[in-house]
């Protein structure tokens, strides 16, 4: 199986109490995750718009004072995270139940009813890995115009930035979207490496490694500086990390 980074996901309560108490459930379900919570709207939106990929969103349904519920935030979030897996979180879950399942947009991953039970919580969690193993050699690009595309992260050659934006170059065409290359590296499978600041290569496609430079099929992509790491640091890595793809 391919390593994956950290699992991400989001709690949007607007309960301090409730938030923090699943969040702290969560954590003690695993060291593989990262867990953020939530309680106001925009802030949950501009986070968003800073990670490519989530993996999955507890979400409330009720909201003091507003006159949307938390199906309506998800299927908002769902317009440019269609990947991203929606748990809803209520007290009251019969009374839900319809509204939950006939979103025309949101494919509900489950519920869970409040008060939480550390064994539901636990095994939402390991459904959730299962389905990120599942479809992890799949990622939702957001290109400049149109629609979600879907790359199939293997027939990636490499992403390339410049200033806000980043090119994925696949063996079947580019697509340009606006992301942060440091960002997207979070969501990227251990194959990919960041040999320059504007560039993460797929190692699978390094065909040759030269002192400065990498070859991927006609594409010369420069090994230069990066983090802590002198040129030559980050090429010796570079070196490791692709005779690993040969042991793993």
């Amino acid at each position: 199986m391919r390593n994956w980074k950290m699992l991400r996901i989001v709690i949007f309560d607007d309960e301090e109490r409730i938030g923090l108490q699943l969040k702290e459930l969560l954590e003690q379900s695993g060291d593989d995750l990262v867990v953020d919570f939530f309680q106001d709207w925009h802030a949950l939106q501009f986070y968003f718009s800073q990670h490519a990929h989530i993996d999955a969103v507890f979400m409330d349904i009720c909201f003091q004072g507003s006159t949307s519920s938390g199906i309506d935030f998800a299927e908002k979030i769902a317009q440019s995270h269609s990947q991203t897996k929606f748990i809803y979180v209520t007290g009251h879950p019969r009374e839900y139940l319809q509204q939950i399942f006939m979103s025309k947009t949101v494919n509900p991953f489950g519920y869970l009813p409040k008060p939480f039970d550390r064994k539901a919580v636990q095994d939402y969690l390991q459904k959730i890995r299962a389905a990120s193993a599942d479809s992890q050699d799949l990622f939702p690009f957001k290109p400049k115009k149109g629609q979600v595309v879907y790359l199939s992260l293997p027939e990636v050659l490499y992403f390339s930035s410049d200033r806000r934006c980043v090119t994925a170059h696949t063996l079947h065409g580019s697509y340009e979207g606006y992301y942060q290359l440091s960002k997207l590296m979070e969501s990227l499978p251990q194959y990919f490496y960041q040999c320059y600041k504007s560039y993460a290569i797929n190692l699978h496609y390094v065909q040759r490694i030269d002192t400065k430079e990498v070859h991927i099929q006609e594409e010369i992509i420069p090994i230069s500086a990066y983090g802590h790491r002198s040129v030559a640091e980050n090429r010796a890595e570079l070196v490791q990390r692709k005779s690993e793809l040969y042991q793993s």
